[in-house]
């Protein structure tokens, strides 16, 4: 399983906000049927960062695993945790640096 991860920094990740935000983009993007379980979301012990993992298709350098991190930076992202006034949002992931 490769990973794609989109990681929020705000003052507080653990707020309603970003939180209802960050369960939009997983569902959103499993709804995709490009990116998939297993999903995991780590936040910072100073609640700053949240990074939410998904599994991305493909084998993580291959068009397939391209086109599910493009739908992920260019749709999803976008429509959920894009949204935020107060946030900084970045995705990586092996795919991304490749």
């Amino acid at each position: 399983v490769v990973p794609a991860t989109t990681v929020i920094k705000a003052d507080d990740v653990t707020t309603p906000e970003i939180q209802a935000a960050i369960k939009d983009l997983h569902d959103k993007a499993i709804a995709t049927g490009r990116l998939s379980e297993p999903s995991i979301v780590d936040i910072s012990p100073d609640k700053t960062v949240a990074v939410v993992s998904l599994a991305i298709n493909g084998k993580g350098t291959d068009a397939e695993s391209n086109r599910s991190l493009e739908v992920l930076r260019e749709q999803v992202v976008p429509a959920t945790v894009g949204k935020l006034d107060n946030a900084e949002v970045a995705v990586s992931g092996m795919t991304a640096w490749s």
